[in-house]
């Protein structure tokens, strides 16, 4: 699961998954987040445990999310 991965969308670098470990939030709930950052631009997103799901099923949603690309056309309407 560690090299199944794409390359940063932003700079080419290499991402990698993260998890914070257990830790409490500011507003003195616990928190547990997971996700995948660029090594290179810092690039990323994480995906808390209030989803409701364990670290290995948010590093696999984070996964899906990061290695999602669309296509730049999908949003372009031309004229014409």
């Amino acid at each position: 699961m560690l090299n199944d991965l794409l390359d940063c969308p932003f700079c080419g670098g290499k991402a990698k998954y993260f998890n914070t470990g257990k830790r409490t939030t500011g507003h003195g709930e616990s928190s547990d987040d997971a996700g995948v950052t660029c090594t290179d631009c810092g690039a990323g997103f994480s995906i808390g445990n209030y989803a409701g799901y364990k670290v290995q099923e948010r590093q696999q949603e984070a996964k899906k999310l990061w290695n999602t690309r669309g296509n730049l056309t999908d949003n372009i309407r031309l004229k014409g």
